[in-house]
């Protein structure tokens, strides 16, 4: 549902062109801008899931695919990109299947966990021999929207971060030890990892 304040800025703009044609240029310009579509195809869906959970798998936590983190890269895509990003990115994700199939002979999908893993950090880390620019930029930017999504997601902040955001005290200092989760806010004071 679109807010009011996106309404209103869309709504300015276009007025704006209306009356001074297009001569000038403005951010919100791109409210107004139609997507050529407004979902993943099953496929693109598939391997944003694919990327993002192999990014942040299941562990003692649900990984990025059990708290809805494609759906977040969906609505990033489609409510938040303009048509120039977003295809950009769309690219990018096309240009990473591609270069997946060369480096392996298999679709990313059909991977091992572990071969999908050493897949996108062999691709992530090329020169240039199997993996573009544009490839490399995008997991960049899936590795982004990934860790964003999921740690902004209830399950992320409350059971991976420990998220609390009433602290009871606040202590400078606090060790963290290696079977410990690292807290955002919680009981033990502010800290920032």
């Amino acid at each position: 549902m679109i807010e009011r304040r996106m309404l209103f800025k869309a709504v300015s703009a276009a007025t704006l062109v209306t009356i001074f044609g297009s001569a000038i240029s403005h951010p919100s310009l791109a409210l107004i801008q139609k997507p050529d579509r407004s979902a993943l195809s099953d496929d693109e869906r598939a391997l944003i899931t694919d990327i993002a959970d192999t990014i942040i798998p299941d562990t003692d936590t649900p990984g990025a695919k059990s708290v809805g983190v494609p759906d977040f890269i969906q609505h990033i895509l489609f409510a938040w990109l303009d048509n120039v990003q977003r295809d950009e990115f769309m690219a990018g994700l096309n240009e990473f299947s591609q270069s997946a199939i060369r480096s392996t002979g298999k679709f990313f999908g059909s991977l091992s966990p572990a071969d999908r893993l050493s897949t996108i950090i062999r691709l992530s880390q090329s020169n240039g021999e199997i993996a573009s620019t544009r490839c490399k930029n995008f997991i960049d930017r899936m590795k982004m929207l990934t860790v964003y999504g999921y740690y902004t997601s209830e399950i992320g902040a409350t059971q991976e971060l420990s998220f609390n955001l009433i602290t009871p005290d606040y202590v400078p200092c606090v060790h963290i030890g290696a079977d410990d989760h690292a807290p955002s806010i919680s009981g033990t004071g502010l800290h920032f990892h």
